[in-house]
């Protein structure tokens, strides 16, 4: 990427030296020929100038990128978390026993009637989940210094010594990776002893989803900062699937906004609401940020 900046750089520099070139060239003739020569060179240094004005806003963009999610993740890898699923060991023994595979099948396809679906899957994803890191990965560029990599939770447990972002609540490793780590954690996921679950944050305040408001939450941790300065473990995570995916969407359009309220080396979590309907329109509801203390 530096390399490709440093040619356009050099090319942009020969466009505005081929325009001085024939705006020297224009004074020794005269007439229309030599409107056609300074119109000639007025579009080099135009181009030239768009050209340059393009570079330094992606160098500008490139340094926040990095002064908000870190060195590691912003132009190392952009290391994207998700939580996979195998089927409940009561209904593995129970097909075991009627001799059955676990066969998936496609839900109300229009060629039913023509396609046999045999789709043996021993290991599966949520679809909000893979939603929430498209839209995340939209606010990084994939190059091949810096691309973007899907890791499951299980393998970044294991060699925790980087900086990732994960989807997904109490579903994800890295969710409880990150609670026990942090001394002091952000927040804390309680059983409502109902079958579901809310958030507390370390100010106590309590977040809970219902059928018509739903939240998430974006995390930033630096586990290690004395050592790795710019290691971030990054967490997007909702209750209820509108939850993650609308968390997903603010951090992909709104980490600048999110940047400029936040000190760079500061933990946080942010809270963020929507309704049951959509992921596109959610609303900041509060930060907190790690306090010493």
């Amino acid at each position: 990427m530096e390399l490709l900046g440093r040619q356009r750089f050099v090319l942009d520099a020969v466009g505005l030296a081929v325009a001085v070139g024939l705006f020297v060239f224009s004074l020794r003739v005269d007439g229309a020929f030599q409107e056609l020569v300074i119109g000639i060179a007025t579009s080099f240094v135009f181009a030239a100038m768009l050209d340059l004005l393009v570079v330094s806003q992606g160098r500008v963009l490139n340094r926040a990128r990095i002064k908000f999610f870190g060195h590691e993740l912003a132009r190392e890898q952009t290391t994207l978390v998700y939580p996979d699923f195998v089927m409940h060991e009561d209904v593995r023994v129970t097909l075991k026993t009627h001799n059955q595979q676990m066969l998936f099948q496609r839900p109300n396809s229009r060629f039913q009637d023509l396609t046999i679906h045999r789709i043996d899957i021993p290991r599966t994803v949520a679809a909000n989940d893979v939603q929430a890191m498209l839209y995340v990965a939209d606010a990084f560029e994939s190059t091949l210094s810096c691309p973007n990599v899907m890791v499951v939770d299980s393998a970044i447990i294991d060699a925790c010594n980087r900086s990732f972002i994960s989807f997904g609540l109490s579903s994800n490793d890295c969710t409880h990776l990150y609670v026990h780590e942090d001394p002091r954690p952000l927040f804390e996921i309680v059983d409502d002893e109902s079958g579901s679950e809310f958030i507390r944050l370390r100010t106590g305040k309590e977040y809970a989803s219902t059928a018509k408001r739903q939240y998430g939450i974006i995390l930033r941790y630096s586990p290690s900062p004395e050592e790795h300065r710019e290691r971030r473990w990054i967490i997007v995570a909702g209750l209820g699937p509108v939850g993650t995916t609308a968390a997903g969407w603010y951090l992909s359009r709104h980490w600048r906004s999110l940047a400029a309220k936040i000190p760079r080396s500061s933990n946080f979590v942010a809270v963020v609401s929507t309704g049951s309907y959509t992921d596109r329109v959610p609303h900041l509801e509060e930060i907190v940020l790690d306090q010493p203390g």
